[in-house]
């Protein structure tokens, strides 16, 4: 007797946009980018921009938001977007929101 299980569909749903440059082919833009993304955001965060095979902008996903000093992620949400949308590239990015952007022992051990 076969057993049944469920048929799903990915769909994507649109939260909104923000103002990025369209095509980040430096890091100078990347780095631009990331910042407005961020902004002064007092807990911190990390967001994957999607790009195309040509480094345009596809869309934009915050992944997580945190506390003052953590953000807990895990790399399934980060590359999860980036399969639904098809990225060819993503940047990462998260903030300090302390201002100081010397790597924390977390950051290491995260990569």
């Amino acid at each position: 007797m076969p057993a049944y299980v469920p048929v799903y569909r990915c769909s994507l749903v649109r939260d909104g946009s923000v103002p990025v440059e369209p095509k980040l082919d430096s890091t100078t833009k990347a780095c631009a980018a990331c910042n407005s993304l961020l902004g002064d955001s007092p807990c911190e965060q990390l967001v994957v921009v999607l790009l195309d095979t040509k480094h345009r902008v596809i869309g934009v996903c915050p992944v997580t938001v945190g506390t003052l000093d953590a953000s807990m992620v895990h790399p399934r949400e980060v590359f999860r977007p980036a399969v639904i949308h098809n990225a060819s590239a993503v940047i990462i990015a998260h903030n300090h929101p302390s201002g100081d952007l010397t790597p924390s022992r977390e950051d290491f051990t995260a990569m």
